[in-house]
């Protein structure tokens, strides 16, 4: 029982461990997004503004 105890704690682990670095990976893409999309929309802006 001991053995099956600890080998259940340590699938729990690793299943906490996949959700933050999922949630981790997943914000770094939405914050990868939004900085490559804001720059892009400044940068568009500026030269149609003078013509």
């Amino acid at each position: 029982k001991g053995v099956i105890a600890i080998g259940q704690f340590g699938i729990g682990v690793v299943t906490i461990a996949q959700f933050g670095i999922g949630i981790v990976f997943a914000f770094g893409q939405f914050t990868a997004a939004i900085m490559a999309e804001v720059p892009d929309c400044r940068v568009r802006d500026v030269p149609i503004k003078p013509l």
